[in-house]
């Protein structure tokens, strides 16, 4: 019995000793990439990555197009679409919002909420819906995802300009 017990009480020790080497290395590296993110991106006065903050191209338009970005992702992934539109078609204003937790570096996306990202899309869709005769929203990854769920629950009360049909890509 005595042989068992030292044998576990070894494991168990040689376990603890790796788990905190790994949680010890994690956190030096996650100290380190914030360090790093903070060196090579240039924040603006908000703290927002600078070129990774929101996209509007307002003109007047009665209709608008809302392209929101994915998880972990910035509005910049939208930029060349927006560019096409905003030369085709003038008399629409163009919306990409930064959705919160995003663009701002690892301290802020480690407070990841994800009621809160819903939240803010349901909040701006539903703003510029009583801004707009007609609105489009094109949702990339985790935002077709909240944007399907926001579709699904509001059902009947969801706003007039953003019935329609999901789909997928």
């Amino acid at each position: 019995m005595y042989k068992t017990q030292k044998i576990l009480f070894i494991t168990i020790s040689i376990l603890l000793f790796f788990l905190g080497m790994i949680w010890g290395i994690s956190s030096l590296l996650d100290r380190e990439a914030e360090n790093i993110l903070n060196n090579i991106y240039l924040k603006d006065a908000q703290g927002i990555i600078e070129g990774e903050g929101p996209i509007e191209v307002k003109r007047g338009g009665k209709e608008a197009f809302i392209f929101i970005h994915g998880f972990m992702a910035y509005p910049s992934g939208f930029k060349e679409t927006i560019e096409v539109l905003k030369n085709n078609l003038p008399h629409v204003d163009l919306y990409a919002p930064l959705l919160p937790y995003h663009g701002r570096g690892l301290k802020e996306a480690k407070k990841f909420n994800n009621r809160v990202i819903e939240s803010y899309v349901n909040s701006f869709i539903k703003d510029k819906a009583e801004q707009y005769d007609k609105i489009y929203v094109v949702a990339s990854s985790y935002a077709g995802a909240i944007l399907s769920k926001l579709l699904l629950e509001k059902g009947g009360n969801a706003p007039r300009k953003l019935e329609g049909s999901l789909r997928e890509f």
